[in-house]
């Protein structure tokens, strides 16, 4: 998995990427199993991994284990395990699949005129509403790294208090962790200003967009989105001591840590009686992109009414990352780049390739020269087979490494995925070309770029002077939404959009982003779906270019200091704020909104919240003809989708296995109905209870009822066995 703290330093802090994970099951070879269990990233001989379980799972046996389960997702399981018991539970009864942090996956990270833009200031000014929104009693959740507890964005309007409820600091274990869980310190009260994360800015910046109160800014110019929100954060553990910084180590991830963040803070809003919205700005390219990974069936368990999952799309909108094609009884080629390869005497590449259902591929890596000669092929290897093959050749400058982690069924999507790393030790001379065949597959690739640090890479068929577009196939930026925020059907994803492109900083240095994207535009970076399985993604834009928001100033890069916005005292220290790009920075605006909508209405279920974000989206010139994969549903309207929240009726008090919408309430003609379920029967009945009209239809997912000629009024809308409260007006 790589998982990037991203600088596209036009400047560009971008979304960030967890640690991806190594795939075991009970079928693989003795051999692949013996090279993930050597490369699998653990603390005192303990790792944290995510199980795929069925309904005859053996609890008992792996406690008996030393096995502790920490978070339940429907059929996804976190659980801490000791390493040398990974063979054993791969026999356990009930594991069907284990996913581990490896070195062979490795993750990164990667507002004034945002709020005009999507209308919230109509909201602070409470035009035609009942109160002006601001998040107030509903919990946000910010899962990253780099939080600056001690920013004033981060409290109260009056400046007494913090608003930060908790933080779990799972890289920390100097205190008590949080009920349930056996890893890193929680903390609460005056203690969340403990221990401070010295891991960069990402997480300080995303937070105070969501939810940022503006103190020490101008007359409050750069709050949040909703500035009353209660706030409880997460700091990642994402890192492995073990290694020197690189991409193997410093942003090294569990995707199980992620999913128990998730659940921490799902379960303390439980606890208060709120509803909570959690942003997550990281992202990978490692995974099938088609919501089957463990991480996004997981996510599917934890969302329902009141959590609610935003994410951002990734920024790789202008990287040919990625490849594909339909292959029947051919073989098709690429050349596979690392972008900054001119930068380094070596070059590196980490693929993540991935068939059609059912199918089998093989692949061969070739080194060729600037004449585009074949200096050394690896023989073809089949995906049939699980297993690890490493080549090794001897080239001027030195060693060609060519290791490729063979899974022939990823269960959940019964894919077969193969994970190639490739090192050229001296890109002046040659190049690395990727040939793959099969009788019948379509292969989706995604190319991450360096496996050692913290790079891009692409697809490509000519680079320099090498020119081999006749016989080989280009990459291309379609499908670059990203795993984690990006794939999930139960996530909101986010792409950028631009409103703002100049600023003037403290110093009075000027920093002019026109020439980059326009105003109105889809950011170039935004990342574009769809996703392998064919479904619109991103589901949404908000403003992601030139973000002003707080920053974590004393981890703040010196080089970027033209940037910073504002600078004030506060409470005997010194804070600013600064100006990021990225959808890091766009995913935390739909958060907020998020926040507002359910502070509007606390009963909205998730299907609910993502129809009306579509239903009112902004459709202009910009986004085209909506939905699409490039601008989703549209770009977000704050103003409209907190209004349109208050006319919704959600049911509450009676049991409902099914997600329903009714809408538009207040209703005048027609009353639709969604369901994800086939709609039996539906009536209309007076307040009491008592039958007015019996609509008679057949059944379907999709009804609409006219209601003209009766009386206006408060009705009640039966749908089968749930009850909606309708306003006729």
């Amino acid at each position: 998995m790589k998982k990037r703290l991203l600088l596209i330093f036009i400047a560009l802090f971008v979304y960030a990427v967890p640690a991806s994970a190594q795939y075991l099951s009970s079928n693989q070879s003795s051999n692949a199993v013996e090279v993930v269990l050597k490369n699998i990233i653990s603390e005192n001989g303990i790792t944290e991994v995510l199980i795929l379980v069925d309904n005859e799972i053996n609890s008992s046996a792996l406690q008996g284990m030393g096995i502790k389960v920490q978070t339940k997702a429907g059929k996804v399981w976190t659980a801490l395990v000791p390493v040398n018991k990974m063979e054993e539970l791969l026999k356990v009864k009930g594991v069907l699949m284990v996913e581990s942090p490896s070195k062979f996956h490795s993750t990164r990270m990667k507002m004034d005129s945002a709020r005009i833009s999507m209308q919230t200031n109509k909201i602070e000014q409470a035009q035609n509403l009942p109160l002006a929104y601001s998040g107030k009693g509903v919990v946000i959740g910010i899962v990253d790294i780099g939080f600056d507890t001690r920013h004033p964005a981060f409290y109260a309007k009056d400046s007494s208090n913090t608003r930060i409820s908790r933080i779990w600091q799972q890289n920390f274990n100097d205190g008590p962790a949080p009920e349930g869980y056996n890893y890193g310190t929680e903390r609460k009260g005056e203690e969340v200003f403990k221990d401070l994360d010295l891991h960069g800015s990402h997480g300080t910046h995303v937070a105070s967009i969501a939810a940022g109160s503006g103190i020490g800014s101008p007359d409050l110019k750069y709050k949040g989105v909703a500035s009353d929100a209660e706030l409880v954060f997460v700091s990642i553990k994402y890192y492995d001591s073990t290694l020197p910084g690189s991409a193997l180590s410093d942003y090294l991830i569990a995707n199980a840590a992620i999913i128990d963040a998730y659940a921490y803070i799902f379960n303390y809003a439980k606890s208060v009686g709120k509803p909570a919205v959690i942003n997550l700005s990281w992202g990978m390219h490692t995974g099938p992109h088609d919501g089957t990974s463990l991480f996004d069936l997981a996510t599917n368990a934890l969302v329902k009414e009141g959590n609610i999952l935003v994410g951002a799309a990734g920024n790789e909108g202008t990287n040919n990352m990625h490849f594909e094609s339909l292959i029947q009884n051919d073989t098709v080629s690429t050349l596979c780049i690392e972008n900054q390869r001119n930068n380094y005497p070596s070059e590196e590449v980490y693929v993540d390739i991935w068939g059609s259902g059912n199918s089998e591929f093989s692949l061969s890596v070739s080194i060729v020269d600037t004449f585009g000669n074949i200096i050394y092929q690896s023989p073809y290897t089949s995906s049939r087979i699980a297993d690890n093959k490493e080549f090794i050749f001897s080239v001027q400058g030195g060693e060609v490494k060519i290791n490729k982690h063979l899974t022939p069924l990823y269960l959940p999507n019964n894919k077969p995925n193969v994970l190639l790393w490739v090192q050229n030790p001296n890109p002046k001379l040659y190049a690395i070309q990727l040939n793959l065949t099969s009788s019948f597959s379509q292969i989706h690739a995604w190319n991450s770029g360096g496996i050692y640090r913290y790079t891009s890479g692409s697809f490509r068929n000519k680079i320099g002077n090498l020119d081999l577009s006749n016989t080989l196939k280009s990459g291309n930026s379609r499908y670059t939404v990203g795993e984690n925020g990006g794939t999930s059907k139960s996530v909101i994803t986010v792409g950028s959009y631009t409103a703002k492109n100049f600023y003037v900083g403290i110093f009075g240095d000027t920093f002019n982003d026109r020439n980059y994207s326009s105003i109105g535009q889809i950011t170039p970076f935004s990342s574009r779906g769809p996703t392998a399985d064919g479904r619109i993604k991103p589901d949404i834009l908000a403003p992601g270019m030139d973000v002003a928001a707080a920053i974590y100033l004393q981890q703040y890069p010196g080089w970027a200091w033209n940037r910073l916005v504002s600078f004030e005292p506060f409470k005997n220290d010194s804070f600013a704020y600064g100006v990021f790009s990225g959808t890091s920075m766009a995913s935390p605006q739909v958060a907020g909104v998020v926040a507002l909508m359910l502070q509007a209405n606390p009963a909205l279920t998730p299907a609910q919240i993502i129809h009306i974000l579509k239903q009112t989206a902004i459709i202009d010139a910009a986004t085209g003809n909506v939905p699409n994969t490039n601008a989703g549903n549209g770009k977000i309207n704050a103003y409209e989708a907190v209004k349109e929240a208050l006319r919704v009726v959600s049911s509450r008090g009676l049991q409902v296995k099914h997600e329903v919408l009714v809408y538009p309430n207040p209703a005048q003609t027609w009353i639709n109905i969604e369901s994800e379920r086939e709609i039996m029967q539906i009536e209309l009945l007076d307040i009491q209870g008592r039958e007015i009209r019996r609509f008679d239809t057949k059944p379907s997912h999709k009804q609409s009822l006219n209601v003209m000629g009766l009386a206006k009024g408060l009705y009640l809308l039966k749908v089968d066995q749930s009850i909606y409260r309708i306003l006729l007006d």
